[in-house]
């Protein structure tokens, strides 16, 4: 019943008003759903499934104009921008980094014009955190804002305690170098100063998703959590679970990917069904968070988590048919085929050119960040095993140097490959599938 967090996702985000005609419109739907499932008996899932897409299809609708750049003048005579920080700023060693901002009102030195959509801002300072509200002198160029200083208007209480928090885990692995770097990423989304050369070859050979903050990092967490706490409840041990990842996603600054898998993982405790988890995540995010549709985590996560919900489980099914391999290796290779058909035209139009060696290094890649993340952990609360954290993270550099190895692909080709036997695995897997059930029937009767 997930279209039933879209009026309150609508009212935080418009006011009453706005949710009183989207819940108007919400109900209509479902008068059709339910005239659907009448007529059509047995498609009540089906028509339960039509609704949640055209709702979602409104909230993201209904989201777009948030993104859409507008200065209320020429962009030429903007000479400085008022906005909100959507994402944490950290400047690195050799790179300018910036974040993503809200934009409030823009001016041209003599006036200030209302102003929407999302920029992206380029400052030497780096103590910007998500949630502030800023005013930046600068020019515009493009999409992108060059700041040529920032003052901070005001900042949340939360978000000073945010800072405070960060501020003490970056203490601790500042020291480490680039082992502390990546301990820094996985654990807070975003490292210190560092050559950062382990993101770029993470980056080249398609392992950018195991580094970058998503729902495996929630798993990984989720898992370590349930182990220290075996002795409790299923119950209680679930809401101690969640509490500690609302608070590993609140202290990320609410990234999108990581707030999507806590939504999901929480609706999937609720409601036990994956379709309607992944639907009410959706609408949760981009309700409460609306210009998370043009957040590229974002974008990379529902795409591959499509992929993966549309294709992996036939063609896991297609591949162990072929090849009797573990389920463990058929199940990452399944994803990893899935994900990459999804997510690779994507990955053409923003980076220009793609890799498929991350079917062959997913996996392994997968199992040493989830023992470093864990290590990482250890290692904030007991320093004394900071050599152990050096030793995986050289092991983790040269994994990532080898798998930074494979070619680099900027035609359709490889892609072509790869959608060919995701395409040939599924039909073998979904005609598998219908053999096992049809016997279990014969079996019955």
């Amino acid at each position: 019943m997930s279209f039933l967090a879209v009026p309150l996702a609508i009212y935080l985000q418009t006011g009453p008003a706005g949710a009183s005609i989207l819940l108007l419109v919400l109900l209509l739907l479902l008068t059709g759903s339910f005239i659907l499932s009448v007529f059509f008996r047995g498609l009540p899932e089906l028509s339960l499934s039509v609704l949640e897409c055209a709702v979602l299809l409104i909230v993201i609708l209904r989201a777009l104009p948030v993104i859409s750049l507008s200065f209320g003048m020429p962009s030429e005579h903007v000479e400085g921008i008022a906005a909100k920080a959507l994402q944490d700023s950290v400047q690195r060693e050799y790179r300018s980094v910036g974040f993503r901002a809200e934009l409030i009102a823009s001016s041209d030195g003599s006036m200030l014009a209302s102003s929407s959509g999302t920029i992206y801002v380029i400052s030497e300072q780096a103590d910007i955190t998500a949630g502030d509200y800023l005013y930046l002198p600068g020019t515009v160029s493009g999409p992108v804002f060059y700041a040529d200083g920032v003052h901070i208007l005001s900042r949340s209480p939360f978000s000073c305690i945010r800072i405070e928090l960060r501020g003490f885990i970056r203490e601790k692995f500042m020291r480490l170098g680039d082992a502390g770097e990546l301990s820094l990423r996985l654990l807070l989304g975003t490292g210190e100063m560092g050559s950062y050369q382990y993101g770029d070859n993470a980056r080249l050979s398609g392992l950018a998703h195991v580094i970058a903050l998503s729902g495996m990092h929630l798993s990984v967490l989720a898992m370590i959590i349930s182990k220290l706490f075996f002795f409790l409840p299923k119950t209680m041990k679930d809401w101690i679970t969640a509490v500690f990842l609302l608070f590993f996603t609140f202290l990320s600054g609410m990234r999108p990917s990581l707030f999507r898998a806590f939504i999901y993982r929480i609706a999937l405790k609720a409601t036990g069904n994956s379709n309607d988890s992944f639907a009410l995540s959706a609408l949760f995010l981009f309700g409460l968070f609306p210009e998370s549709v043009s957040d590229l985590g974002a974008q990379y996560s529902f795409i591959a988590l499509g992929g993966i919900f549309f294709l992996s489980s036939s063609a896991d099914e297609g591949i162990r048919a072929i090849v009797p391999i573990p389920y463990a290796v058929s199940s990452s290779v399944a994803s990893s085929i899935a994900a990459l058909i999804f997510s690779i035209p994507l990955t053409i139009m923003t980076f220009g050119s793609y890799t498929i060696g991350s079917l062959f290094t997913t996996l392994p890649a997968t199992i040493m960040i989830t023992v470093y993340m864990g290590i990482s952990l250890a290692v904030l609360f007991f320093p004394f095993l900071s050599p152990v954290l050096d030793f995986f993270f050289d092991i983790i550099s040269a994994f990532f140097s080898f798998a930074a190895s494979f070619p680099q692909a900027d035609d359709l080709v490889p892609y072509i490959v790869v959608l060919t036997s995701g395409i040939v695995f599924y039909a073998i897997g979904s005609l598998r599938k219908r053999r096992i059930a049809k016997n279990a029937i014969l079996k019955v009767c």
